[in-house]
């Protein structure tokens, strides 16, 4: 028998954005009720996104989140689901 957990939650249950250099394992946290923009650089080895566009996707994927957990008229409930299976 294979056992399996899922953890189902919503935006309001999200609280930090967290990125982690690949180079260095640095990371960054940050509150999504704090409106500041995420770094473009790791702070520790100066890292990431070069000429990619991943900073400005990461950047709009974060003010779409912090956009509808300000909007409360949602006609719908959005709700995340993340595979708990540590294997």
């Amino acid at each position: 028998m294979v056992k399996q957990t899922r953890i189902v939650f919503t935006l309001g249950d999200l609280l930090t954005i967290r990125l982690r250099c690949r180079e260095c394992g640095g990371e960054v946290s940050q509150h999504l009720d704090n409106g500041h923009l995420m770094p473009e650089r790791c702070p520790l080895c100066e890292g990431w996104w070069g000429a990619t566009g991943s900073a400005n996707a990461i950047q709009r994927a974060l003010e779409a989140i912090r956009r509808l957990r300000r909007n409360g008229e949602l006609p719908v409930e959005l709700l995340l689901e993340i595979d708990g299976d540590d294997g």
